[in-house]
């Protein structure tokens, strides 16, 4: 799959990835949108090689063959976006609310489950008689 991979990409480098792709009897593939770190990379998933290889490529530039969980990617940038501090400035609120949400829920869950450990269930026994 390696090999079938690296086939495709020397291919890529003169007919393109589209044509080189469906002369292998594969299909290209491109993210719906731009991607952040830690987001799956489409179909392919995420992993750790994969990310690296993806945030490390300069734009139009193709990998190497990538390891992925189902088998050998060719991956190639399309585009990058900056980071923007002003956006993240104006943004910097929402996150902050939306963090503060998170970990409120992930507290109440966390204190549901103790108190669920903590009670227990009493079973009324009949009444002995004397004697």
């Amino acid at each position: 799959a390696r090999a079938a991979a690296a086939a495709v990409r020397a291919k890529a480098e003169t007919v393109g990835l589209e044509k080189a792709a469906a002369a292998a009897g594969l299909v290209r593939k491109e993210t719906p949108a731009l991607t952040a770190r830690g987001q799956a990379l489409g179909d392919l998933g995420t992993g750790g090689a994969l990310e690296e290889t993806a945030f490390s490529l300069p734009e139009k530039a193709m990998s190497e063959p990538v390891r992925t969980s189902s088998g050998w990617a060719v991956l190639r940038v399309l585009e990058k976006k900056p980071f923007d501090p002003a956006e993240l400035e104006k943004q910097k609120a929402q996150i902050a609310a939306s963090l503060r949400q998170q970990k409120q829920s992930e507290l109440f869950r966390a204190f549901v489950v103790e108190a669920r450990d903590r009670v227990f269930v009493v079973t009324e026994l009949p009444p002995q008689g004397s004697g």
